[in-house]
């Protein structure tokens, strides 16, 4: 192709920026073409490099481009984003497999790219981080544009990443955009996984009640076109909810309801063992609440799936830290810190911070806790987790508390506002219950109150702390 025509395909694209594979696979052309051209375009100054391998246009010479693009016949603009956004898929799905979600492997694995040619040369492991606003940018135009399947495609793809780098904003877009294009389209094979992780998204943001919605429609689809598997997944995810919203008896029994689908993947199997020991944690079970950790590692460590490996280390080192075992729990989580840090996992750095912040405090080392749930608060600030966040505020309070400092009462409040607003019964209660402890001695009838409604919160959720707050 000649420059004049790949500067018109340029505008095609809602793309922030482009690699030669990009434009190879949006001008249909062959990769070295493709770089002879954009070279060429950098010396007319129609084209800035601004890193090396990657290209774009200034915001007057992409406006012009969009005004050439638009007078291009309806099929050539189509064929030019089909092309592109299966670049895009293609490549993201070589990126994350094998280590990736049960959904990327049941409806990505068998699909066959455009053009095979192109990938290996774009693929690496930073790919998906340099191409996150494209790819967000490809979900939003692709969905604009009605190009089926690409939106809950590259969304589905998308989503681990985004999660695990805490991009959860970018979550609830690509995935509200992927659930209106599959419904929009009759698509509810898509739409019941557009569902399931859009709840993952309300879930994040502390939204529970859409979320437990979400969820549910996920279910629902699931059923009406026959995907057991998928039912499967979902329920595991509705028993995380239920167990947030104080429900854990009846999250439990969803988990338990579920273990005649098979087959059940290895991904599976660690999702409901997490679930279930989060929910032995919340009832003070933390001897099964271990067990069900540490057949979760083996289960990690048999399938070599790294991702899972230090997730199951940081829950055992958790779970250990509550148990009073401080001295391994922080052996533990501090090299489970060393490697999420390299992995750029901020959710799991904060996650664990918190929980070694729990180990120095049960060895009655109390600046070093509170030094590290600060840093955990600050982190989890920046990414937005409502639920984390709940906990890093009550946990705090409680460190505050043992050392003696006036500051737990306002933890502990800013834990009850957040808990109260998003439905977190279990977090309520606590801070509640810390509350109380804060004016025990100075305000006896306010500690009461505090203690009565504590006590109606674990009540209702039918868990042994009620009893300790009725002594």
């Amino acid at each position: 192709p000649d420059a004049q025509r790949v500067f018109r395909l340029l505008g095609v694209p809602s793309s922030i920026d482009f690699t030669a594979p990009a434009v190879a696979a949006l001008a249909d052309c062959e990769l070295g073409m493709a770089e002879h051209v954009l070279d060429e375009l950098v010396d007319r100054h129609l084209l800035e490099e601004p890193q090396a391998g990657r290209f774009r246009l200034h915001d007057l010479l992409r406006a012009y481009a969009r005004s050439l693009a638009a007078r291009l016949p309806e099929r050539e603009r189509q064929r030019c984003l089909v092309d592109l956004y299966d670049h895009y898929l293609s490549t993201a799905i070589t990126t994350v497999l094998p280590d990736s979600t049960e959904a990327v492997h049941r409806h990505l694995t068998d699909h066959r790219p455009r053009r095979p040619d192109l990938v290996p040369s774009a693929s690496g492991p930073d790919w998906l981080q340099q191409e996150r606003p494209n790819l967000v940018g490809a979900v939003r135009h692709a969905a604009e544009q009605g190009v089926q399947p690409y939106p809950w495609h590259l969304a589905l793809v998308l989503w681990r990443h985004l999660y695990e780098r805490g991009h959860y904003e970018e979550i609830l877009e690509t995935q509200g955009l992927a659930l209106a294009a599959c419904e929009k389209a009759g698509d509810r094979a898509g739409a019941a996984v557009a569902h399931n992780y859009l709840a993952s998204a309300y879930h994040l943001f502390g939204r529970l009640d859409l979320a437990k919605q979400h969820v549910q429609s996920s279910i629902a689809l699931c059923r009406e076109v026959g995907d057991d598997l998928g039912d499967y997944l979902a329920q595991g995810n509705l028993a995380a909810v239920l167990a947030e919203l104080g429900q854990v008896r009846e999250a439990i029994d969803t988990v338990r309801a579920t273990t005649s689908i098979r087959p059940e993947p290895t991904r599976s199997i660690l999702r409901r063992l997490s679930n279930v020991a989060g929910a032995h944690m919340i009832l003070g079970d933390y001897r099964q609440a271990l067990h069900l950790q540490r057949l979760y590692l083996f289960r990690a460590r048999t399938s070599n799936d790294e991702t899972q490996i230090l997730r199951a280390l940081a829950h055992v080192g958790k779970v250990r830290s509550m148990l009073g075992e401080a001295e391994p729990a922080i052996r533990l989580l501090r090299a489970v810190i060393a490697r999420k840090v390299r992995l750029d996992n901020p959710y799991g750095v904060s996650e664990a911070h918190n929980d070694l912040a729990r180990a120095y405090r049960a060895m009655g080392r109390l600046d070093e806790a509170e030094k590290h749930h600060r840093i955990a608060l600050r982190m989890v600030g920046e990414v937005g987790h409502a639920y984390l966040k709940a906990e890093v505020l009550t946990d705090l309070g409680e460190t505050l508390h043992a050392a003696g400092d006036p500051r737990a009462a306002d933890s502990y409040a800013e834990a009850l506002e957040l808990s109260t607003g998003t439905g977190f019964l279990y977090f309520q209660g606590r801070a509640l219950a810390g509350l109380a402890e804060c004016v025990r001695e100075t305000r006896p009838d306010t500690a009461r109150r505090y203690l009565e409604r504590a006590h109606a919160v674990f009540v209702k959720m039918n868990i042994p702390a009620r009893h300790d707050i009725a002594r």
